[in-house]
């Protein structure tokens, strides 16, 4: 957000809330856009218009580095893994194990369910992709990827369906686009997350 904006001569202000909040606030033009691993469905198409993706939201599975007999999905039936409550990533998680071949754990917090598999409490955890690599690659945490990704979904940012937001839309496209042919995306990616497996 931050490259795109500065290349096109604006000057981002970042306002946080809850995720409700910044979209009320998008629907209601106080905000521009949303960079919050916004991921376009079917139903928020009616709403609002997307971006090109710029990167792939995974449901990914991790293990601590000390368990050598866990590589694969498979190798993970009959053992426990963390998640937390409520997240998109257990439900898939779900999806992923719908003969209930693993035991899921729920937390209130990232931080609990992340600290037992680090402390080898569960035997796996379940969260962003690109979310893990970028906290494996910023604390060097003791914890590695376990087989593929259990589900793909494509992160863009959304505008408003309004003259602005097409004009805004039709820039940052053009932009995304670059960044994507120059290599600035994958020079990113690799910075902030230390792979760029998540494009």
């Amino acid at each position: 957000m931050e490259t795109i904006a500065r290349e096109l001569g604006y000057q981002v202000t970042w306002t946080t809330a809850d995720f409700s909040g910044l979209m009320g606030q998008l629907e209601a033009g106080k905000l521009d856009t949303v960079a919050n691993n916004f991921v376009k469905t079917t139903e928020r198409q009616k709403k609002y218009n997307f971006t090109d993706t710029y990167l792939t939201y995974a449901t990914q599975i991790v293990t601590s580095v000390e368990n050598k007999d866990i590589q694969s999905l498979d190798d993970l039936k009959g053992k426990t893994v963390s998640g937390v409550l409520g997240s998109t990533h257990v439900t898939n998680l779900h999806n992923a194990f719908p003969n209930n071949d693993v035991t899921i754990r729920t937390y209130e917090t990232r931080d609990g369910a992340m600290n037992d598999v680090i402390n080898n409490r569960v035997q796996g955890y379940v969260n962003s992709r690109p979310i893990l690599l970028a906290e494996i690659n910023k604390r060097h945490l003791p914890l590695k990827l376990v087989g593929e990704p259990i589900s793909n979904e494509q992160v863009t940012l959304p505008f408003a369906k309004t003259a602005e937001g097409d004009k805004l839309l039709a820039a940052f496209n053009q932009k995304l686009q670059q960044l994507r042919q120059n290599g600035q995306l994958k020079a990113l990616a690799e910075k902030y997350f230390g792979s760029d497996k998540v494009l």
